[in-house]
Parts: C-alpha cells; sequence; structure tokens
C-alpha cells in the first residue's frame, strides 16, 4: 500500500510542478531531501549488518550440543554455496558466449 501510495503523490506532484503550481518544488525538493536521508540510514544498516549476522551464527555454533556437527555442517553449506556460485557463472559464460574472467587472467 505504501508504493501505489508514494507513485501517486510523486506523480501528482510532478504534474503540478509542470502546470505551475507554487509550493509543489517545494514538497518535492523536501522530498529528496528525506529519500537522502533514509538511504544514507539504509546505508549504514547494510555496513554493520554483518556484525550482527557472524554475532548470530557464532550464538548458534556454542549453543550446539555437538561443537564438531556443527561446524561440519556450517562448513558444507558454504560449499554448496559457493558451488552455486561457481555454477552460476559458468551457465552465465555459456550463456554470454564469454567468460567473464578472460580478463583477469588475461594479464
Amino acid at each position: 500500500m505504501i508504493v501505489p501510495a508514494s507513485l501517486y503523490l510523486l506523480t501528482s506532484l510532478q504534474i503540478q510542478q509542470h502546470t505551475g503550481t507554487p509550493g509543489a518544488h517545494t514538497v518535492i525538493q523536501a522530498l529528496h531531501a528525506c529519500n537522502d536521508a533514509i538511504a544514507i540510514m539504509v546505508m549504514g544498516v547494510l555496513w554493520i549488518s554483518p556484525i550482527g549476522i557472524a554475532s548470530l551464527i557464532a550464538a548458534s555454533i556454542c549453543n550446539a550440543c555437538n561443537i564438531g556437527a556443527t561446524v561440519m555442517a556450517l562448513g558444507l553449506w558454504m560449499l554448496t554455496v559457493l558451488l552455486g556460485l561457481v555454477l552460476m557463472v559458468s551457465c552465465s559464460c555459456v550463456y554470454l558466449g564469454c567468460c567473464v574472467f578472460s580478463r583477469c587472467f588475461s594479464q
């Protein structure tokens, strides 16, 4: 519901700005300032989130009954993710007809 309401507000303000309604430009500038502030807050959360994620993983490993089995399962999960990434890159190379790594290894 927020996205359609935001789009409707933005469209209305753009129409008012093009028709020359006074004050529309000021409201648009205020919304741009709010957008910039929210973008900075989101970037801060994205920079800090790896610390929280690592803490949650460490806590779940420490709370496990069998730490060796938990670390082994985590290692297998990481291997699965890495193999999936390699498979995705190789499928992309086949689909695009070129290898992305050719630029890296040609020098």
